[in-house]
């Protein structure tokens, strides 16, 4: 047991700590909700290392012996699917399909329920990497067309403000999977939208403009000719340029932001 609750990432005096507090806790409905999210983890990662162990012991037959296995590595391998193939991520699909090559078993209709499944079932930030995805994808015209699908969803739910947030958050733990959906975006807004979005304002405006600036992207270009079409027309705007943004509107173009 001990063993196992160290695999799952947990000593076992974090375990009963996490328990103790749930029950002593349990009047509360957050406290409830917390129970549940911990035994939603724990069960996620024990079947995570099941998953592992399992994918491991398909190689058995293969590098333990001369003998002629191949019908029992084509059964193991069918038989891991049908019962997992959901659970699996890309790398480990990738995994299993070494192990099928070498015995020239096609599991690819498996490859194709999983990619389904993962595009209909899960949200986007599962997709870890979303270029490697689309390129599994290129197999199956029916999922990629149902990918571009979920991307113009996606798109429908963009806003300046939305698309440079994610970007910026690009370097830390809130990753954005449609990244280039997100630049893209902001690359075809147009100058007049950028105007309607400074004027509009945000608490976060000043930092907002000064990383969108520092992107270097062709979005970043249209920002500063908004900023410098709407100093033209005030006053105000110009100082705000000049000694907020460095965008001295006397010059044709700003290299210090």
């Amino acid at each position: 047991m001990i063993q196992q609750t160290l695999l799952l990432g947990y000593t076992p005096l974090e375990l009963d700590k996490l328990i103790i507090q749930s029950v002593e806790t349990s009047l509360s409905i957050s406290a409830e909700s917390e129970f549940i999210k911990i035994g939603e983890i724990l069960n996620q990662r024990e079947q995570g290392v099941s998953i592992i162990e399992k994918i491991r012991s398909l190689g058995k037959p293969y590098y333990s012996s001369f003998g002629d296995s191949e019908q029992q590595i084509i059964n193991e391998i069918i038989t891991f699917l049908e019962e997992n193939n959901f659970y699996l991520s890309i790398s480990q699909f990738e995994q299993i399909e070494k192990f099928a090559s070498v015995i020239e078993l096609d599991i690819s209709r498996y490859e194709k329920s999983l990619l389904e499944y993962m595009l209909k079932t899960l949200e986007p930030h599962y997709f870890n990497d979303l270029n490697v995805f689309r390129a599994k994808l290129r197999k199956y015209p029916d999922l990629e067309a149902y990918l571009e699908e979920k991307k113009n969803q996606y798109q429908q739910t963009l806003d300046i403000t939305i698309a440079l947030r994610k970007i910026i958050n690009s370097n830390t733990q809130s990753i954005s999977p449609w990244l280039k959906v997100d630049i893209e975006f902001l690359n075809n807004s147009t100058i007049d939208e950028y105007c309607q979005w400074l004027q509009e304002g945000h608490p976060d405006l000043y930092l907002m403009v000064r990383q969108f600036l520092d992107l270097g992207l062709p979005a970043s270009q249209k920002l500063e000719q908004a900023i410098r079409s709407l100093a033209k027309n005030r006053k105000l705007n110009k100082i705000r340029a000049k000694f907020i943004y460095n965008i001295d509107i006397d010059n044709l173009s700003n290299n210090e932001h």
